[in-house]
């Protein structure tokens, strides 16, 4: 499939396909839309999203994963190890700084510690 991007009055929404191959079930495709203001943004997104699924949920990528305010990665420590166990899991919002958490704040306050040496 080929990525597809529509325009709306209030923004640009870009498509992505998303192939699992899981061995229960077989092929697995998902069409994944995004709303953002580039392609760039959209595919990053993605990118992002689709590492975190193939590493926790069995490839499925879940709204949640697609937040725009996801900075480093998706998700915390607490969501990547215990999954769906975690109070975190389907939370799109700040999972904490001091559970590791991938949202562009908690990487913006790593990189001033970081630059403070704390």
């Amino acid at each position: 499939m080929n990525n597809l991007m529509f325009k709306f009055k209030d923004g640009l929404v870009f498509t992505f396909e998303n192939v699992i191959d899981n061995k229960k079930e077989g092929i697995i495709k998902q069409i994944i839309a995004i709303k953002a203001d580039s392609y760039e943004e959209a595919a990053e997104r993605f990118r992002k999203a689709q590492e975190f699924a193939s590493g926790t949920n069995n490839g499925v990528i879940e709204d949640w994963m697609l937040w725009d305010g996801w900075g480093g990665h998706v998700g915390c420590e607490a969501c990547g190890l215990s999954q769906k166990e975690s109070n975190c899991w389907g939370k799109a919002y700040c999972h904490g700084y001091e559970n590791g958490c991938g949202c562009k704040e908690c990487i913006e306050e790593e990189r001033r510690n970081l630059t403070n040496g704390a």
